[in-house]
């Protein structure tokens, strides 16, 4: 709980919108929040003070640096980050396909980004909000990946979910908290899912 206390109070105090969410139990090989009466055993974000607020879509709420107490003390939840809006835009997808716009982003002169390595093999690289529309967010599954935008999250190390502890693969501490610019990571992306279309 330590190690998740002061993750969250660096993130928070880093500019990284913070929430606590659901922590994986392996007893019941499902994910817990600790309410009473509560049946949503996927990850999802908590709220102790809004009733009825598991299982249900709703506004995500940054806690304070000085909330972090309140809700680390007795409880391992893990670290959710609310994406878009003041957030970021988190891409999620093969390594490979992560790998393939880091290195159109390095060509193009850009910072390097954040990237998350899950459990499952996947990657996801953190970049500043992306105005995410349908035909980018279609053209992205089309191109088997995920974009977390305005009203998603994801979660953050050093976070333990069903297949193990989270991990960045690079820390965003490493590089200062800074994310690369939404234009160029889009314009990346869209390299990346018809270069046919790049090259011409």
């Amino acid at each position: 709980m330590a190690s998740l206390a002061r993750a969250a109070h660096e993130y928070l105090v880093a500019g990284w919108p913070v929430l606590p969410g659901a922590y994986w139990s392996p007893q019941t090989c499902t994910y817990r929040c600790g309410r009473p009466g509560c049946d949503n055993g996927s990850p999802h974000p908590v709220d102790r003070g809004v009733p009825g607020r598991c299982g249900q879509r709703v506004p995500l709420r940054s806690i304070a640096a000085d909330e972090v107490g309140q809700w680390w003390n007795d409880r391992g939840f893990n670290l959710i980050m609310p994406t878009g809006g003041p957030g970021a835009t988190v891409v999620e997808g093969p390594a490979r396909f992560v790998a393939a716009i880091e290195a159109r982003l390095a060509d193009d002169g850009c910072p390097l980004a954040p990237v998350l390595a899950l459990p499952t093999g996947e990657r996801q690289l953190f970049s500043a909000p992306i105005p995410v529309d349908d035909e980018l967010w279609l053209a992205t599954a089309m191109g088997g990946a995920t974009l977390h935008g305005d009203g998603g999250w994801v979660t953050l190390p050093p976070s333990i979910v069903s297949g193990g502890r989270l991990r960045w693969e690079r820390a965003p501490e490493t590089i200062g908290w800074r994310l690369p610019p939404a234009t160029a990571v889009r314009t990346a992306l869209r390299a990346v899912l018809d270069p046919g279309r790049a090259a011409a």
